[in-house]
């Protein structure tokens, strides 16, 4: 005889909103199945190929006669948005004519050929709250905007509205990094790419979600690729390490390259760093797919927005007489190694190519050296370049531009933070 042995579905309530929930039967190879969902306050049956309950009941009304393949079966139920409470009943019916019987036991299973479970529809919308990171949050030294800040201001400004129906968050706004000696601007990672998508994106996995068992198969590093943890569920392959125990290994870019379910092994495409037993772990899942499948949040796949950054300048701090390619200046804030110049007493006979800081030998709000390749700053006894000559820096800032539109498609069952990360897209400047 053959057996359904486990049948899952999220009872949790819906939305009022609405949403998908998907149900599957797992159990032996052949066995063959029937399922059907009704809707308790008008008695309509959900029709499978329309997606909908309808008044008229069709063969499409009720899976009939389906057989379990060795991954078993598993199908996507759409519930509408319902104003008041609604209550949905899912059955499954084991086929005894196939030789199929159901014993998963629990309440749910009421007969050996009847598995039985209600969904109600009540909850209120939630929220789905976007948030800039920074390399600074993440704890990544490398990447740190050391000076980027309005982030608490920012939150509040960048939210989606309370719904589960597909609705737009447009953002433009203004980064600017406090000003410091220290600070060399940002600057793109690449300059051609001044856009992103939902690459920059991702959802995070809870504080206490994931606890290390064993850190690792053959207990004898600390910094293993295997680690074996108390669960595994909701992990997917292509998830990042962003923190172990609170504190940050992001820079190391571990990912998950493979999951063990019975095992619950974890493979990292690199160690993260120093592990331990019961070390509480986070992960990130970045892009679109990733967070739908670990958060169910539903996010428009594709392009989002642009950045730009604002327009750099420094003047001169003293008058060149002879052609030179290091130039002090009055303040180097927001200027960065690998950004260009501009200005009218630029010679570029030696190059065809822009002329870009190579070094920025002394930093300072008020004054400083910058030095450049491909270019010469010229002047001559008789006609100098004198000091407060306005020189343009291109390619580096300490303001930036941030401008799109997220489209989300499905909002979370609970308040979740989705959040953008630009260290996919600009890179802290240095000197």
């Amino acid at each position: 005889m053959n057996k359904v042995k486990l049948i899952k579905i999220n009872t949790s309530d819906l939305l009022t909103a609405g949403g998908n929930r998907s149900i599957s039967v797992l159990g032996d190879e052949n066995a063959v199945v029937s399922i059907q969902v009704s809707r308790g306050s008008d008695g309509r049956f959900y029709d499978f190929t329309t997606t909908s309950f309808t008044a008229d009941y069709t063969s499409s009304n009720r899976i009939t006669n389906k057989a379990l393949s060795s991954a078993g079966y598993k199908t996507l139920i759409n519930f509408p948005a319902s104003a008041t409470t609604e209550v949905y009943t899912v059955k499954v019916w084991a086929e005894p004519h196939f030789d199929t019987i159901i014993d998963t036991g629990g309440a749910n299973q009421k007969t050996k050929v009847l598995w039985q479970e209600t969904i109600t529809q009540n909850k209120s919308n939630t929220t789905l709250t976007f948030v800039w990171e920074y390399g600074a949050k993440q704890g990544i030294s490398a990447l740190l905007y050391s000076g980027i800040g309005n982030l608490g201001s920012l939150e509040a400004s960048f939210k989606g509205v309370s719904a589960a129906n597909a609705y737009n968050v447009d953002f433009d706004t203004t980064l600017t990094t406090t000003e410091a000696t220290a600070d060399a601007g940002v600057l793109f990672i690449d300059a051609d790419k001044t856009t992103f998508g939902d690459e920059v994106l991702f959802w995070q996995t809870g504080a206490t979600t994931y606890e290390t068992t064993n850190a690792s198969t053959d207990a004898s590093s600390v910094s293993a690729t295997v680690l074996e943890l108390d669960t595994v569920e909701g992990l997917y392959v292509g998830m990042y390490v962003n923190s172990i125990e609170s504190q940050s290994h992001a820079v190391n870019k571990s990912y998950i390259s493979s999951i063990d379910t019975e095992t619950k092994l974890v493979t990292l495409n690199v160690t993260p760093g120093a592990w331990g037993d019961e070390k509480n772990i986070v992960f990130n899942a970045y892009g679109a797919s990733l967070i739908k499948s670990a958060s169910g949040i539903n996010i428009n796949p594709g392009a989002i927005g642009s950045i730009t950054l604002e327009q750099e300048s420094t003047t001169v701090r003293t008058e060149v007489t002879s052609n030179v390619t290091s130039l002090d200046v009055k303040g180097t804030t927001g200027i960065g190694i690998g950004a260009t110049v501009r200005n009218k007493n630029l010679n570029m006979s030696t190059s065809s190519d822009p002329c870009t800081i190579t070094d920025i030998s002394t930093q300072s709000t008020s004054a400083g050296t910058i030095d450049i390749s491909n270019g010469q700053f010229q002047g001559t006894a008789a006609y100098p370049l004198r000091v407060n000559t306005i020189v343009y820096i291109d390619g580096s800032s300490r303001t930036i531009n941030i401008k799109g539109t997220i489209k989300v498609i499905r909002n979370p069952f609970t308040d979740q933070n989705i959040y953008v990360d630009l260290t996919k897209v600009l890179k802290a400047g240095t000197a």
